[in-house]
């Protein structure tokens, strides 16, 4: 392996923003660079300070590769699983947050598919090992077949429904959770970009596998035109009873300062088959706009008109623009 004594790396990339160990003795003597001292290799940030708990990116060998540092910002060397259980938010605030690695014989960190006595795991481009989660790879004619990762990364292969567990961390440290719904089918695939028919019911599915709940999604062609939108009810289940309907889901997430926690109405119109309309819909004497959701608080301007639409989503007003 060729190493070079001192080098700058070309792209700062951490896996969270400000995911660094404060020192307060260190000078700024080194910046944004490696550095190896006594034949250990160390990343210094703009600030002088050693990087750790994190990979970072070097040119090794002919190719950018990221390098795992530990607790103490020394890279790891050996081979196999390398875990940190903790990281630092750019507040100095110690974050009990895991990642895991693994590592190649180069010292470089794994990315993308492999399998690890006999289990199958995807590694992020900057080497952390991905979870709770649908991904792709890709089979031998190009197409795309999305696998689900479980709680522990491992590659779910099972048949049936499953909920994994979505752990999203910001850069100030806070961490937000998400339970999302996946069905894996007989191929080992997850249920993706359809609506489909599980037992005696109809579920909707995301492009990327997520069940749909109290909420709606387009339904792509091979060349990723929409061809149509659906709507689920709180269970994933396709709506199909026609009219107006309204979806009403929850969303809350954590930050620093304060915490938000809100429901959203949404109104669509379900045709008969369970296809959303789109366009103009005229309802009870009122006027809608649907696209796929109906305007609601605001104007539109269409055909030389300005049309006005209150928070129930029908047409107030119509007047000339100006």
């Amino acid at each position: 392996m060729t190493f070079i004594k001192k080098t700058t790396t070309l792209a700062l990339t951490l896996i969270m923003a400000g995911s660094i160990f404060p020192m307060t003795s260190m000078a700024a003597t080194y910046s944004n660079e490696w550095v190896e001292k006594d034949g250990k290799w160390y990343y210094y940030d703009s600030d002088g300070r050693k990087v750790k708990r994190t990979s970072m990116e070097r040119y090794d060998d002919g190719a950018y590769k990221y390098f795992v540092l530990n607790s103490k910002g020394v890279q790891v060397t050996k081979k196999g699983w390398y875990t940190t259980n903790y990281v630092y938010s750019e507040y100095g605030n110690k974050i009990k947050y895991q990642n895991k690695y693994y590592i190649k014989s180069d010292g470089s960190c794994t990315t993308g598919w492999k399998k690890i006595s006999g289990k199958w795991y995807y590694f992020e481009e900057n080497g952390a090992m991905a979870r709770s989660q649908a991904v792709n790879k890709l089979d031998s004619a190009g197409k795309d077949r999305y696998y689900l990762l479980g709680n522990d990364g491992k590659r779910i292969t099972k048949k049936g429904w499953y909920k994994v567990t979505l752990k999203e961390l910001s850069s100030v440290g806070i961490i937000n959770s998400y339970d999302i719904w996946y069905f894996v089918k007989t191929d080992g695939t997850v249920a993706r970009n359809c609506v489909k028919k599980i037992g005696k019911k109809k579920y909707l599915f995301y492009e990327n596998g997520e069940l749909i709940i109290n909420s709606y999604c387009p339904i792509y062609d091979k060349e990723h035109n929409i061809k149509c939108y659906y709507a689920a009810d709180k269970n994933g289940v396709v709506i199909t009873k026609k009219g107006k309907q309204t979806l009403k889901s929850k969303e809350s997430f954590k930050q620093l300062t304060y915490s938000f926690s809100g429901t959203y109405n949404t109104i669509v119109y379900v045709k008969t088959g369970g296809q959303l309309h789109i366009g103009w819909k005229t309802i009870k004497g009122k006027k809608y706009y649907f696209d796929p959701e109906a305007l609601r608080c605001e104007t539109m301007t269409k055909d030389g008109v300005r049309y006005y639409f209150g928070r129930t989503g029908s047409v107030t007003k119509e007047a000339k623009p100006d």
